[in-house]
């Protein structure tokens, strides 16, 4: 938004980076379980892709938090994907509204869709209490807190 209100004709602007954690090492076979929520989905599908990309067939599961079956992003091309790459699995839950399981949370579907993230890379984006929570949830399911890596989204006041 600030570059559609403030920004003007002939205005000099720097753009640096990619910076950051928030990405997966290329050499790691570990499995990767990456957690997101409405536009929190944005840099995950951009890993998942890199990571389907590559040479390795270290498992990949997403897990995508929508309010309801009409919020759910990207469905149709994280189902060819699950087709196309047998080590991707893509599983949404629903906060609120009917539709097949699971429903619930994202730390709470941990519990019966990843008991064991020992050993696991796991990616979070999303809002600052979303993702304060899955990582807490990971983390008591046995991701190493080094192995937590997270990409935080704030809203203007």
């Amino acid at each position: 938004m600030w570059v559609h209100d403030q920004l003007r004709r002939e205005d000099e602007v720097t753009v640096t980076g990619p910076y950051g954690t928030f990405v997966a090492d290329p050499a790691s076979t570990a499995p990767c379980l990456y957690l997101a929520a409405g536009s929190g989905l944005a840099p995950i599908r951009a890993l998942i892709e890199a990571a389907l990309e590559a040479i390795s067939q270290r498992p990949l599961t997403l897990i995508f938090s929508a309010r309801t079956e009409a919020d759910v992003l990207d469905r149709e091309r994280f189902g060819r994907w699950q087709t196309r790459y047998p080590h991707f699995r893509f599983i949404r839950t629903l906060t609120r509204g009917p539709g097949p399981a699971p429903h619930g949370r994202v730390p709470r579907v941990l519990e019966a869709t990843c008991p064991d993230l020992e050993g696991c890379d796991v990616f979070i984006a999303g809002a600052p209490a979303f993702i304060l929570a899955c990582a807490l949830a990971a983390e008591a399911h046995g991701a190493p807190r080094e192995h937590v890596r997270t990409e935080s989204f704030y809203a203007a006041p």
